[in-house]
């Protein structure tokens, strides 16, 4: 076979010859030589087909998509045998081997087709990638076939022969055509109804490969969005594999180094079904695996073995490979337009060459852009998604951790700091994906992977790809005379290089600043009603300036390491140019610069400064992902809870079922402490401790949810009417539930705000009664309700005779009534028990309770003495009090008519079980005056400095960012410090956080990059306009509708866009919502053993939200391709005009003209994507304002009413006609009230059942909203 292959290309004078021959570019049309067709013009489909085969099998076992038509595909063969019969009758002597060879070759690759359009089926493949492109390289490659016997016919060439050769080639391309257009098309994709759902799945992976490839099937959604605001509904669902319950076992997997004594069980996603509702659950239980605890260790403490960014990389190593094959082909390709641009520019030099050959230079110049237009849309969105499963599997992991942290490891890892990890370190681990791959294709890089393994190291540091290649080319173009370029290249390296260890040290120190500020933000949010009742906000905001500033020092610091950085490697190309260029004339008076070296040299010199540009931006993206991934692992590393430590050191007693037992002691004695172990809450020092059956848990402080009353009670069980009923008749919330506004349905607000103290109370027992669990353990649930309330409690529920009676009890309690109908007394003293018995054996030797029960009864002796005593006044005020009330202030249930409990009727009656405000979403364009409000923050003399001056611009403008940072922070910390209660009441502490953490972060960082880079690519677009026009007037006539199609594009995706911005930053808030309450309520989760629902929960909001995020990528990705082609269009115009213009253009002229147009693709596609981004991040100062926006309180200080510097000398009140109602819309709680109370006189109020005492207490605090009153303090 060898000896005929060679004889073959010998018989055919070698093919790269032919393809050189003069014969063929002078002739006056396309023509090509037999030889040249009939091998490597057939042999490349076939090549890059089996090429790409292997990669195509291995991802089918991954994906899905379409079935194949067989019948053109064996027609295609039966012309393949025609042609071998045909050559042996007839054209043996005519044609070579390569004839008959090229036939056998198409039979055996389009038999193999026939085998994987099969395995295609078997896989649910709905289009194939790798026939499409097969298919139509095989019908362009059949072309000049065409053209070559349709010109043999026209010059009256004809006979039998040539008859049967030109039905044979117009039949195989043909039926080629028809496959190719085949695969244009995908099967239709039923959607299961095991996988139903409101909003449908994302539909790529069903569509068509040219969708696919011009992200097509996103265009319904954003025409959507360009129509009509978009909403969550219209996002898309996330497929299975994407969710992050899918994530965080495909990661958990690999995470070795975080596990304990032993391994986390290996868990694939063939072990994960979707149920009926649409989540995904175990095969066995709807649990998480989680690590096996070593009984004889105090604590499951992690032990890291190997590197968190490792485990996250070895999960994803195949679609890394996959977007590095992509970036591979794609940087390949960029090497290919200054080639044929030399081409193209020494057909200028000729004019002797057909005009058909310089348009066809020009189209195969447009057709190499098209490609890598298309490869790098498709390496990004190949590696968005891997940063999409990154952020999922970072925030999935850090909220199953923080469920599992020990007490020790809570009082190290604040709740700022967490928030954080989820906010921003999840997010640079997202954003770092895009340019891993960069980073090798680019540079050299030896940094941030001295912990990772060799196979790692190994796909980075394959070797700078781009500057290899670009240098070599240069080399060819300009010999020697580039060294002292390429010298000037590697000195800036290893400067930027120390540059970025700088500002990794200031990203670590700002990051740990960031978690102090956030969680002082938290606590202020958590203590406002405190903060508020003692005037402490202007304390408080001078501490959070105080943390800021810190912050923004760093920023600050930061800025200048980044402009520094910026301007070398900005300048570095052009210097570098300039270098090489001067070497080149001066070294020999032979070199002379023509139009084909300057310009190709130009070009590759473009194309050796976008990596080299991107540098700072790379390294800073890598620099915070190292910063973020030791703060991830060190939380990670963190000590967890022992799920089997539920012993108290000296503890020791045997609790039968069914009995009532109550822990005394005094305050200290660790009472709750026991409760807190047998929650397995403590760290286990020796003993042992028997739990048969399930525990509820009744917290001291009641822990109520940011959802309706009924959920509250319920806590995710099924709803049983008539147990139901009973504990709410037992926990005395009937006559509640007739005062809200939509009964168990009425929405309670973040922490209960709109209950009572003592209804909270309620409601977390009668959650507990719900529970029906076998152990109660109540931590002193009657503490928060009135004397009668709480004897009808322990009657009703926890006496002998209550709801519990046949349950195992433990009661810690400081009340003395009930302590004779205990079964059993637990004396708790210093963390031990002293002694236990029954309430009369225990009274007669047990002196600790005897002493216990003494002081008790000695406060309440006092406190009542305390109440009824006169009070002397240093003026002598008269021992009885004055006429109180003006006006009667008795409330009963008969005095109270039923209409003034409730609300006024002005909403529907969904809104009317709705205490949280649902997040402000705006739609339509950003106001004009959201922009302003930046520009007057950022102060527009440096606006105007960064336009004007080249080198300050970039310094300038972090500066900028600086200032903006600073004043944007200020206004939304006086606005919500500012604001009354009503707001904190009815906005709960994660949507307020999230303004402080994610969209100050966009504000300092992602908005100024964004303007930056928009500024840089409008100076190069326009320029480039300026050049083209200069050129040729004729690309007036181009750039006009190129123009118009631009603007539409960009208005529709702007459109969609901005609300895809806002609805992703509206979800996020509802992670960071559920988490806030999820720490606020960790012991009851736990002690309910419900943390798998909650971690449900989460997993949930975080796939509304990448949702959101997904839909917002996508939406890039389509603007990309569409604006790319655009300016492919405007390059292939310009060439071509060049082309039939060129009598009265020079060789220059036109290079100067194609080497701008190619820039502007980049250029352009970058001006509107920063547009858009700060049309998208500015919705972050849209979102800040909105909240410094908010109806303030009243004046901290009045000066004209300030009291003098001895106020106050007496403590008299007068209140005239007091009214006050909880928020606007509602019904007044307390109407007309008047009272005057004189100096030294003790006032009790004596309350209804439903009207408690805080009520006015806050109001004197102007807590609540006050209608209208006349009130003086003295």
């Amino acid at each position: 076979m060898l000896p005929t292959l060679f004889q073959m290309y010998k018989r055919n004078n070698a093919l790269i010859t032919e393809w050189k021959d003069k014969n063929v570019t002078n002739s006056p049309y396309p023509y090509l030589t037999e030889c040249f067709r009939n091998t490597i013009l057939q042999w490349v489909p076939m090549g890059i087909f089996w090429l790409i085969l292997p990669l195509w099998l291995y991802m089918l076992n991954k994906r899905r998509i379409k079935l194949q038509a067989l019948i053109f595909v064996c027609l295609f063969i039966l012309i393949q045998i025609i042609r071998i019969v045909h050559y042996v009758v007839v054209l043996k002597e005519e044609k070579g081997l390569a004839y008959l060879l090229t036939s056998i070759l198409y039979i055996i690759t389009t038999s193999f087709i026939l085998w994987l359009m099969n395995y295609d089926r078997l896989r649910s493949v709905f289009s194939s990638g790798l026939l499409f492109i097969f298919w139509l390289l095989v019908s362009l490659a059949i072309v000049p076939d065409i053209i070559d016997y349709s010109v043999k016919f026209h010059q009256q060439i004809k006979s039998m022969s040539l008859w049967i050769e030109f039905i044979v080639v117009w039949l195989q391309f043909f039926f080629a055509f028809n496959l190719f257009i085949t695969n244009c098309f995908a099967e239709k994709y039923i959607i299961p109804k095991t996988i139903f759902d409101e909003r449908p799945i994302v539909p790529e992976f069903h569509e068509s490969f040219p969708s696919r490839i011009f992200y097509s099937w996103a265009t319904p959604l954003i025409l959507r969005g360009y129509k009509t605001p978009l909403t969550e509904k219209d996002c898309w669902n996330l497929p299975i594999s994407e969710r992050t319950v899918a994530v965080v076992h495909q990661v958990r997997n690999y995470m070795k180094g975080w596990t304990s004594c032993n391994s986390y069980e290996k868990i694939s996603l063939n072990n994960i079904k979707l149920s009926e509702s649409n989540q995904l659950e175990d095969e066995h239980q709807n649990l998480v695996n989680v690590p096996i605890v070593d009984m004889k260790n105090s604590s499951s403490k992690y032990k890291k073995t190997s590197s968190f960014w490792y485990a996250l990389f070895c999960t994803y190593k195949d679609k890394l490979f996959i977007g590095g094959f992509i970036k591979i082909v794609h940087d390949l390709l960029q090497f290919s337009g200054p080639m044929i641009l030399k081409l193209l520019l020494n057909f200028f030099t000729d004019p002797t060459k057909p005009k058909w050959l310089g348009i066809f230079y020009a189209i195969l110049l447009s057709i190499t852009v098209f490609c890598q237009i298309i490869l790098l849309r498709a390496y990004f969105h190949c590696q968005f998604l891997i940063g999409l499963r990154f952020r999922s599997a970072i925030t999935g992991l850090v909220y199953r951790k923080s469920l599992k942290l020990s007490n020790s490891s809570k009082q190290e890892t604040t709740t700022g700091e967490i928030v954080n990890l989820m906010a921003i370190d999840a997010s640079r681990f997202g954003e770092v994906t895009h340019h891993i791959h960069v980073l090798w294709s680019g540079r050299t890089l030896f940094i941030f992977v001295r912990d990772m393994n060799f196979s790692i190291m190994f796909i980075i540091l394959i070797g700078p790809l781009q500057l290899v290649i670009a240098l070599i080319l240069l080399y060819r173009q300009m010999k020697f005379s580039i060294i002292p370029g390429v010298t000037l290249l590697f000195i800036m390296i290893p400067l930027n290089l120390y540059l970025q260890r700088i500002q990794k040290k200031l990203t670590f120190k700002q990051m740990t600043i960031k978690d102090q500020r956030i969680k002082m933000t938290n606590e202020i949010l958590n203590g406002i009603r405190v903060l508020k009742l003692y005037a402490w906000e202007i304390a408080f905001i001078r501490s959070i300036t105080h943390i800021r500033e810190k912050e923004l020092e760093y920023i600050r610091k930061k800025a200048i390491v980044n402009a520094i950085s910026n301007i070398l490697w900005t300048f570095t190309p052009i210097l570098v140019g300039i270098t090489t260029f001067a070497t080149y004339v001066l070294s020999s008076d032979t070199n002379i610069l023509t139009a084909d070296k300057a310009f190709v040299s130009l070009t590759l010199f473009n194309l050796l400064r976008s990596p080299l540009v991107a540098f700072p931006t790379v390294f800073n993206n890598v620099v915070e992902a190292r910063v973020s991934n030791k703060r991830i692992e060190k939380f990670l590393s963190n000590e967890e809870i022992d799920e089997n430590a539920v012993d108290r050191m000296s503890v020791e007693s045997k609790i039968e079922q069914g009995s009532l037992i109550a822990f005394v002691g005094m305050v200290g004695s660790g009472k709750s402490s026991i409760l807190a172990a047998l929650l397995g809450e403590m760290n286990k020092i020796h003993g042992r401790v028997i739990i048969n059956g399930t525990i509820a848990y009744v917290p001291q402080i009641a822990w109520i949810m940011n959802t309706t009353l009924k959920e509250n009670i319920l806590f995710g069980r099924d709803f049983d009417k008539n147990l139901y009923n009973r504990v709410i008749e037992a926990c005395a919330l009937k006559q509640d539930l007739d005062m809200l506004p939509a009964n168990d349905e009425t929405e309670i607000g973040e922490k209960g705000i709109n209950l009572s103290g003592g209804q909270r109370q309620r409601v977390s027992l009668a959650r507990a009664l719900y529970s029906n669990a076998d152990i109660f353990l109540l931590d002193d649930p009657l503490s928060a309700v009135d004397a009668h309330v709480g004897a009808y409690i322990f009657k009703h529920v926890i006496g002998p005779k209550g709801l519990l009676k046949d349950k195992t009890r433990l009661l810690v309690t400081h009340g003395l009534s009930h302590l004779n109908k205990c079964n059993d007394i637990i004396v708790v003293s210093q963390g031990e028990i002293i002694d236990h018995g029954t309430y009369n054996d225990l009274m007669i030797r047990s002196i600790i309770l005897q002493d216990f029960v003494h002081s008790i009864a000695l406060s309440r002796t006092q406190h009542y003495q305390h109440q009824t005593s006169d009070i002397e006044s240093p003026k002598s005020i008269p021992t009885t009090p004055s006429e109180l009330l003006h006006k009667s202030f008795e409330f009963t249930e008969n005095d109270i008519q039923h209409d003034e409990l409730h609300p006024t009727i002005i909403e529907i009656e969904e809104e009317k079980k709705k205490t949280i405000q649902k997040e402000t979403i705006q739609t339509g364009s950003v106001k004009l005056n959201v922009f302003l409000i930046y520009i007057r923050s950022c102060k527009l003399l440096m606006i105007v400095l960064i336009s004007f001056l080249a080198f300050a611009m970039q310094l300038i403008h972090k500066l900028v960012s600086y200032i903006a940072g600073r004043k944007l922070h200020w206004i939304i910390l006086i606005g919500i410090l500012h604001a009354p209660m009503s707001f904190f009441d009815t906005t709960p502490i994660g949507r307020i956080i999230n303004r402080f953490s994610k969209d100050i972060d966009s504000i300092d960082s992602a908005l100024p990059n964004a303007f930056s880079q928009s500024l840089t690519s409008l100076i190069i677009v326009v320029a480039t306009l300026i050049i083209l026009v200069y050129g040729s007037w004729v690309a007036l006539i181009e750039l006009i509708p190129l123009a118009i199609l631009f603007i539409y594009i960009q208005r529709v995706y702007i459109s969609s866009s901005r609300q895809l911005r806002r609805l992703d930053s509206v979800t996020r808030s509802l992670i960071f919502a559920n988490f806030s309450e999820t720490i606020q309520g960790l012991s009851s989760i736990r002690a309910y053993h419900v943390q798998q629902r909650f971690i449900d929960l989460s997993d949930k909001f975080m796939d509304r939200n990448q949702s959101c995020h997904l839909a917002s990528s996508v939406s890039n990705r389509w603007l990309g391709v569409r604006l790319e082609i655009i300016a492919n269009l405007l390059t292939l115009f310009t060439a071509i005009t060049a082309v039939f213009m060129r009598d009265h253009l020079t060789a220059g002229t036109v290079g100067l003209m194609i080497t701008y147009a190619l820039q502007i693709t980049h250029s352009l596609n970058i001006l509107v994507r920063m547009s858009s981004d700060i049309e998208t991040n500015i919705i972050s100062v849209e979102r800040i304002n909105e909240y410094a926006q908010l109806t303030p309180e009243a004046p901290w200080e009045i000066p004209r009413t300030k009291p003098s510097p001895h106020w106050p000398t007496n403590g008299n009140i007068q209140i005239r006609d007091l009214s006050i109602r909880y928020r606007e819309n509602l019904q007044l709680v307390v109407k007309d009230f008047s009272i005057n109370i004189q100096s030294g006189e003790k006032v009790k109020y004596m309350l209804t059942f439903n009207l408690e005492l805080e009520t006015k207490y806050i109001a004197f605090y102007m807590k609540m909203l006050i209608h209208s009153q006349t009130e003086c303090i003295e």
